[in-house]
């Protein structure tokens, strides 16, 4: 009887306990997430103001109706991301917070997604899922990203829940109704992700095939044509879109790449063979990481030490033991030599957090099977405490990375936004009262800050904004630029007010030798 009572609890418990380490993580995720990163960066701001205007009138800021792609300064956005800020804005009105709750939920639905698709692989191993929950939940790749409004983060989300889809098709135990039905989704997952971010358009086809490959036999023939299908009616869109903007899709990436470079065939395999390694490089994966402020903190690596050794463990297990050659697995450790596979065609700011987001899934993945393997050592006291270090040490790397995300990265975050205190300096232009407000729109795409930030202030009146390069205020105009073209404005005199605060971190920073750092944004009114 004891043993039933028991065994009842911990089933129920175990749901409890996992419910609790998700209100943990969204916690976190969501804490400051309207104001931290400081400031806003002119892709969040161009997303903002188009979702906004699509929320408001159903045209973005050219005057497209539902267009299927965004133009934006020098490129096109993807859409799926825009119109869920839309809907959110929507609902909620515009704001900072709103803009960047869309990207807690990409990440929060990723989460869902990758927990199920966990609990799929490993269903009697209630302490793996718990560590794929923890491990995913905190990941320094992920959780940057959920916090800013970038598009990349919604490719997350579709990984994971075509991953998921997949397995359910050919792996679970469902009827023909049902597979049928797992079929048509897991074709519209894989083909709407080429919506989701520009690295998609690789990377999905590369599944598209890898997965086709793996799993045609005569049984599954008929599911994979299905959801090919499905894939080639959800490509329609997208190939009209390039058919009226020839262009469009292919202009960034060769702006970016060095494949139409004037350089010989095989410079063009070396470098991509080693930009491909300088991702999987551990200088990248656990020591440095992105050097660029928006893509990460600044501080370790994409993942966590103890997640990495233990995919690398993993890998070995799958290897050693030969369930590499099971279909799924088979298909997982493709894909993760596909991940850097897009990141690795381009050459600006090498390696990159963005380009290459699905590394972090995919090492999760094998560190989970890193895990499983521990669990399988013989000697159950070795295994105990390997087990219990693994813990100690993902703990301790998910406490110091939160302890310097939220107390030196504020500090930090500010090169990154290169728009920080925009706000404030157009509200106190407003509060001034002046003839007219002129912006100087540099660096390039930051007119999008304006136009953003001015939805949000407090205005007592409507008060002419003009965009110009060639700023010539007069009596009772103010003008609102970026500190790092402060000697250009030098020429300007007869200044009335100024505005050219500095941000103070807070009082723990302090203590731990945080300074203080000039605003970005600088106002002057004559």
């Amino acid at each position: 009887m004891n043993t039933i009572v028991k065994i009842t609890r911990h089933k129920h418990s175990f749901p409890l306990s996992l419910a609790v380490l998700f209100l943990l993580i969204i916690f976190f995720h969501v804490l400051k997430i309207g104001s931290l990163p400081l400031g806003l960066y002119v892709d969040e701001t161009s997303i903002g103001y188009n979702a906004a205007l699509i929320a408001e009138t159903g045209k973005d800021e050219f005057g497209a109706s539902y267009p299927t792609y965004f133009r934006a300064f020098g490129e096109f956005k993807n859409p799926i991301y825009i119109y869920l800020t839309a809907a959110i804005f929507k609902l909620s009105g515009v704001s900072e917070f709103g803009l960047r709750f869309t990207s807690f939920v990409f990440y929060l639905l990723a989460l869902g997604f990758f927990v199920l698709f966990a609990n799929k692989l490993w269903p009697a191993q209630r302490k793996i899922i718990v560590f794929a929950t923890v491990a995913f939940g905190f990941l320094p790749q992920y959780f940057v990203l959920s916090r800013i409004s970038f598009e990349v983060i919604s490719q997350l989300s579709w990984l994971a829940a075509s991953f998921y889809l997949i397995w359910l098709c050919f792996e679970g135990q469902l009827s023909a109704k049902q597979r049928w039905l797992v079929a048509g989704l897991c074709g519209l997952a894989l083909g709407s992700s080429i919506y989701t971010y520009s690295t998609a358009r690789v990377l999905s086809f590369l599944c598209c095939v890898s997965f086709g490959l793996i799993y045609l036999n005569k049984t599954n023939f008929k599911y994979l044509a299905f959801i090919g299908a499905v894939v080639l009616l959800c490509l329609i869109p997208y190939v009209l879109f390039s058919i009226e903007h020839p262009s469009a899709m292919t202009g960034r990436f060769y702006l970016l790449s060095y494949l139409d470079n004037a350089i010989p065939w095989y410079a063009k395999v070396f470098k991509f063979i080693r930009y491909y390694f300088e991702h999987w490089s551990p200088r990248f994966l656990i020591f440095q990481g992105d050097q660029n402020p928006r893509h990460a903190s600044g501080y370790g690596g994409m993942v966590f030490v103890v997640v990495w050794a233990l995919a690398i463990v993993g890998i070995g297990y799958l290897l050693k033991s030969g369930r590499w050659k099971q279909r799924f697995n088979l298909l997982l450790l493709v894909n993760m030599a596909f991940a850097p596979f897009a990141a690795a065609l381009t050459e600006e700011s090498v390696p990159h957090a963005l380009r290459a987001l699905p590394l972090g899934f995919y090492i999760v993945l094998m560190a989970c099977f890193g895990l499983q393997a521990l669990h399988g050592i013989s000697d159950k006291n070795a295994g105990r405490g390997l087990q219990q270090l693994v813990w100690g040490l993902l703990l301790f790397e998910v406490a110091a990375y939160l302890f310097m995300y939220f107390v030196f990265f504020p500090e930090r975050s500010i090169r990154g936004s290169q728009s920080y205190d925009t706000k404030a300096s157009l509200q106190a232009a407003y509060d001034y009262n002046p003839k007219r407000i002129l912006f100087y729109p540099e660096p390039g795409g930051s007119y999008a800050n304006l136009k953003f930030y001015n939805l949000l202030v407090n205005k007592q009146k409507e008060i002419p904004l003009i965009i110009t390069k060639n700023p010539r205020p007069q009596a009772g105009d103010c003008l609102i630029y970026y500190h790092w073209y402060e000697g250009r404005m030098q020429r300007f005199s007869d200044v009335k007010y100024q505005k050219t605060d500095r941000y103070q971190p807070n009082w723990l920073a302090k203590d731990f030798g945080v300074k203080g750092n000039e605003l970005i944004s600088r106002l002057r009114c004559y």
